[in-house]
């Protein structure tokens, strides 16, 4: 089959080594694997690497007098987009488009069904609630705009499959039909892991060599609960000097993060380890004894399916996380991991001061993780779902 792989997020750069980054290369690799021909195009500033050989990047550029007049509909964008599809379509003749939504781009769309081609909508978030939440809300002319657009690029796509059960649920509510949608949860690729053993690396340079590590990867925001890690790690050390917290990852919460940490004279205890190259997190996650992902629950619903959990269920470690959304879904209370309530420090410390206490039930939960992972959730087999749903739309 030949799949023609679309990024309609406006701005997204894959040579950030970010959780989008790894999902669209885990695509794009894994289909190809399993021996489809992919073409891979994108909106974005910058030229893509080496790692996506047959990709096309629509450099995103605004038009000042346009953009001022009609400054949100990605109009420009659309239109060169669509005709980049076409450019395509006539030395790669597709099967189907997998178009990664944008909430502004409708390129895709109008060229799907220009060329009658079928396409499959992957949505990872609600856009415009999930703004409001995280950032700044839109304002009120650009929100009715952009519901506008997202009413007319669900309802011209073939079928769309949303990442989690609640994404589901709030598409449903915009007015999609449930049979319109599928849910595949993200997954982890066990080939990151083998071969890799443990350097020590970390554990020789911060001499830690007989300390408990407990880690936490992934980009440092607020809504993600890391502000209450550095109150549950002075809990910790109170009683537990032989632990350790390792901070992997950069974001806009770091420097607060920081401080409190300094305020708290946790420093001794606890290491930033900055951004990594993804390729590096097993080596990391197989120094780490304990790790922790301490999300909070959003109003709307943890509509996420958070990569990083599946990481570190491929990796084998012992999980401490919140009772939420997906995590519910995949993992299970005292058998693959330990599940708190969210925004709870002090559950949160006590699951993470259980471990500590008993290495074997650690290490059962990490086992556990690990068979779960190698079973239903590796990128193969959430391609072969992929695949199947291609198929399926283009009967």
């Amino acid at each position: 089959m030949k799949i023609l792989y679309t990024i309609s997020a406006r701005g997204t750069n894959l040579n950030i080594k970010e959780g989008y980054y790894v999902h669209v290369k885990e695509i794009y690799c894994g289909l190809k694997q399993l021996g489809h021909d992919v073409h891979l195009l994108a909106i974005s500033d910058q030229d893509l690497k080496s790692e996506f050989p047959e990709s096309t990047v629509v450099k995103h550029r605004y038009i000042p007098l346009i953009h001022h007049i009609i400054p949100y509909t990605g109009f420009i964008d659309s239109i060169n987009y669509f005709f980049k599809i076409i450019h395509i379509y006539k030395h790669f003749k597709f099967d189907v488009i997998h178009n990664r939504w944008g909430l502004r781009i409708l390129g895709a769309h109008f060229a799907a069904k220009f060329l009658k081609i079928p396409m499959l909508l992957e949505v990872n978030g609600p856009g415009i609630e999930e703004k409001a939440l995280f950032s700044e809300p839109y304002k009120l002319k650009e929100e009715i705009l952009l519901k506008f657009i997202r009413k007319i690029q669900m309802k011209m796509c073939d079928h769309i499959f949303a990442v989690s059960n609640i994404l589901k649920e709030i598409m449903i509510n915009w007015g999609i039909s449930e049979q319109k949608i599928s849910v595949i949860p993200n997954a982890a690729n066990p080939e990151m892991y083998k071969n890799v053993h443990p350097t020590l690396e970390i554990r020789k340079n911060l001499n830690w060599k007989d300390k408990i590590i407990v880690t936490y990867t992934g980009t440092l925001h607020v809504w993600y609960g890391l502000e209450y890690l550095p109150s549950i790690f002075k809990e910790i050390v109170k009683s537990f000097e032989n632990v350790r917290f390792l901070i992997v990852g950069n974001g806009q919460y770091k420097e607060d993060f920081q401080n409190q940490i300094k305020t708290l004279r946790l420093n001794e205890f606890v290491h930033f380890y900055g951004a990594v190259n993804h390729s590096l997190i097993p080596n990391i996650l197989l120094e780490t004894d304990i790790v922790i992902a301490p999300y909070k629950d959003l109003p709307m619903g943890f509509f996420n399916s958070p990569l990083k959990i599946f990481e570190y269920m491929m990796a084998g470690k012992a999980i401490v996380t919140t009772a939420i959304g997906q995590n519910n879904e995949i993992l299970v209370h005292n058998q693959t991991a330990l599940l708190v309530p969210p925004d709870n420090i002090d559950s949160l410390a006590n699951a993470l001061i259980e471990l500590v206490l008993n290495p074997d039930k650690a290490q059962k939960l990490a086992q556990n993780a690990k068979k779960e992972a190698l079973l239903n959730h590796t990128w193969k087999d959430y391609c072969k779902k992929l695949v199947t749903l291609y198929q399926q739309i283009g009967k």
